[in-house]
């Protein structure tokens, strides 16, 4: 059995979308940040915010050899399945009261508002082609 020495857990802010890493290695933690296509947009049509942050994806654990030990995976907010860049698409076009709408589903505890804000994304984007 191999033995676990490294974890990778990515997650990210559902508002600003900027990005979050944790690492462990040999007990060893650090968090690594980056922004994103949207986070830039947020920063400048936005109030500042405190991040929230939320896991984008699994949790992996590696092996002194770098093989994959486990995976922890759960659920995660829907906005997550739409790119920042398909987001700032979305923002740049679309106007006061859509974005009022969409950011008051996002930061909603209903997951049903949440899939409908996400959703309305992926309307407004095909509409657009």
């Amino acid at each position: 059995m191999a033995v676990t020495v490294a974890t990778r857990s990515p997650k990210s802010c559902p508002l600003c979308r900027a990005e979050r890493i944790d690492r462990t290695l040999f007990g060893y933690a650090w968090q690594t940040y980056r922004d994103t296509e949207f986070t830039e947009w947020y920063r400048a049509h936005r109030p500042d915010h405190q991040h929230k942050w939320e896991r984008l994806t699994c949790t992996r654990g590696f092996s002194i050899f770098g093989t994959t030990t486990f995976f922890a995976c759960g659920s995660r907010h829907p906005i997550f399945d739409l790119s920042p860049a398909r987001l700032r698409q979305f923002a740049e076009h679309a106007d006061t009261n859509t974005l009022a709408v969409f950011f008051n589903g996002i930061t909603s505890t209903s997951p049903d508002a949440q899939r409908q804000s996400a959703q309305m994304v992926w309307d407004r984007l095909l509409e657009s082609k």
